[in-house]
């Protein structure tokens, strides 16, 4: 949720493989990123892309200092 919101690195795990993948800030739920030449390699050697779809996970387990700044995040959103 944080990087969602406030933008990062999230890695990715593909198979035998890691990658990192830049989250721009503001990104929601369901948006797809391609990420080109790091896919599957098909029978004539050549790497496809691959697609990336973020979902955001919501905190269910908040410490109470948590809930109290994201009730003050949200005072300030209206």
């Amino acid at each position: 949720m944080v990087t969602a919101a406030l933008g990062g690195e999230a890695e990715v795990n593909v198979l035998d493989s890691r990658f990192k993948l830049k989250i721009p800030a503001g990104t929601q739920s369901g948006r797809k990123f391609k990420m080109t030449g790091k896919g599957v390699t098909d029978r004539k050697g050549q790497t496809g892309d691959l697609l990336v779809k973020i979902q955001v996970e919501t905190p269910t387990n908040l410490t109470d200092r948590q809930r109290d700044l994201l009730e003050q995040f949200k005072l300030t959103i209206g």
